[in-house]
């Protein structure tokens, strides 16, 4: 068969194609997955409840009852054939009905995120993975022993809490996590083994590095490294995780990325989408002078330190650009000036930076006097919120985000942003049902659709790129290519100039 010229349709197409990858060497030209499609329309995954949403014939459930049979009769074989034809008619009737409106760049895509599972490029080194392994247990060993409490303790936030207590703590962290800041706090308690206890539950009550570890070891003995990411997977449209690994968790750096490598005779090519989120909400308020700024190449971070601190922007200091930084890329989302004190003061992204209350709010009227168009943005976006609430037309930011019914907008043609069940509460609005319900206001609906756009951007970089050079992994606003050694250069090149 001419796979090379030909498409292959597929409902969950990472799991048929890795077989055909696998067991078989077959790749065709262009992948297509009713599955990611589903996604981004925020329909059932299943293909049954995918049936019964379009009204077609039920599924049928001909494969379940042979679970754990393994000679079969000829009637059941004969049901088992019928049970298979009737799923691929169904996979066909879906994609016909899916594919209404469904944007091309997208389907390019869906057809990019299938590779990168199903033509694995990426070795694993097993070794430098062990050795983290190793690493990981030997400090976690020291913080125990140094703790002097059990490590069954540390992994139990009830037990933790409680053993605090005991200790005389009061108030009590809420979460003894590490973005828990009184938990933070607590690493500098007058008391030692307290200390020790919690820089210990901090480093010990999560095992997720070694995990993590732990299975690309088991992938590497399979073969080279299947990238499996969701399309669609989060709300406004970004890839997620899934396979029980992801590696768009895999920050730059740190083992487990590194332990990721390029065949012989090939490099790893990495380029992301600077400050891209600060780029689009200017984009989308209409903040000429931050626009402005970019296009001239200025540092926009020093430039609103310049404001801050009354001094010119070559005379910024590393701590002043940091802050500003912070600023910059968190407030424009409604943050206040409690988050960012905390923000600040833990020193996740950078050094600790102690500020009085009255400077975190100093610094967000500032922000918000400069970025007078970015406040306006979230007001409009609070009408359009009340806009999807009763499903009345309305545009916003030049009509780049339009309501088209309730609890559902457009941002390009065909692509669609959905809140189900969106209503207002006596705490204001909330979308989802039940336990999965989420706030929604003006400030976090500009947040969700600069994500949305965003990532909008990154897909159309990608099927640019995916035309020259394959893909083995995104991260948000990074892509990530293989080339041969004499094409290195050639790749990087070209992706800077998508980019």
């Amino acid at each position: 068969f001419d796979w090379a010229n030909s498409v292959l349709l597929a409902h969950h197409a990472q799991f048929d194609g890795l077989i055909r990858s696998h067991r078989y060497g077959r790749q065709p030209a262009l992948w297509l997955d009713t599955l990611s499609m589903a996604h981004m329309r925020a329909l059932p995954g299943a293909l049954a409840k995918l049936a019964d949403y379009y009204s077609l014939k039920p599924k049928g459930d001909a494969l379940v009852q042979t679970l754990g049979m393994w000679d079969l009769s000829a009637e059941t074989e004969r049901a088992l054939a019928e049970y298979c034809l009737h799923d691929v008619e169904l996979t066909w009737d879906i994609f016909r009905r899916l594919s209404a409106g469904f944007p091309p760049q997208e389907l390019r895509a869906i057809d990019l995120t299938v590779r990168m599972f199903t033509r694995p490029l990426l070795r694993i080194n097993t070794e430098a993975l062990h050795a983290y392994q190793a690493s990981e247990r030997e400090r976690k060993a020291t913080l125990l022993q140094s703790a002097g409490v059990d490590a069954s303790l540390l992994r139990s936030t009830q037990q933790f809490r409680a053993w605090l207590a005991s200790r005389g703590i009061d108030p009590l962290p809420p979460t003894c996590a590490k973005t828990d800041k009184a938990m933070q706090a607590l690493l500098d308690y007058p008391d030692e083994q307290v200390a020790a206890a919690v820089a210990a539950r901090l480093g010990v009550a999560s095992s997720i590095g070694e995990t993590r570890a732990q299975r690309m070891i088991d992938m590497s003995e399979r073969g080279l490294a299947c990238v499996y990411l969701k399309y669609w997977g989060a709300h406004t449209g970004r890839w997620s995780g899934g396979d029980k690994l992801n590696f768009q968790n895999l920050r730059k750096g740190t083992a487990l990325r590194t332990a990721l490598r390029a065949p012989p005779g090939h490099q790893v090519v990495v380029m992301d989408s600077s400050q891209i989120e600060v780029r689009v909400l200017a984009w989308l308020a209409g903040q000429r002078d931050v626009l402005d700024n970019f296009a001239a190449g200025r540092d926009v971070y020093r430039e609103f330190g310049a404001v801050v601190y009354g001094v010119p922007p070559d005379q910024i200091d590393k701590t002043q650009r940091f802050v500003s930084k912070t600023c910059v890329l968190g407030l424009g989302f409604g943050t206040g000036h409690a988050k960012l004190r905390q923000t600040l003061a833990q020193g996740t992204t950078g050094p600790v930076v102690e500020v009085s209350e009255a400077e975190a709010q100093r610094l967000v009227a500032v922000y918000r006097t400069q970025h007078a168009h970015v406040v306006a943005l979230w007001r409009d976006a609070d009408r359009l919120i009340r806009a999807m609430v009763k499903g009345v037309p309305l545009g916003i930011a030049g009509d780049r985000v339009t309501v088209l019914g309730h609890g559902m907008m457009q941002t390009l043609p065909g692509v669609r942003l959905y809140y189900p069940g969106l209503r207002l509460e006596a705490n204001g609005f909330v979308y989802g049902h039940g336990r999965g319900e989420t706030k929604l206001y003006g400030a976090k609906l500009v947040e969700n659709i600069v994500q949305h756009y965003a990532r909008m951007v990154i897909a159309e970089q990608m099927v640019e790129i995916g035309k020259r050079w394959p893909i083995v992994t995104t991260t948000h606003d990074e892509i990530v290519c293989i080339a041969p050694d004499d094409k290195a250069q050639a790749c990087h090149d070209d992706m800077q100039r998508v980019m």
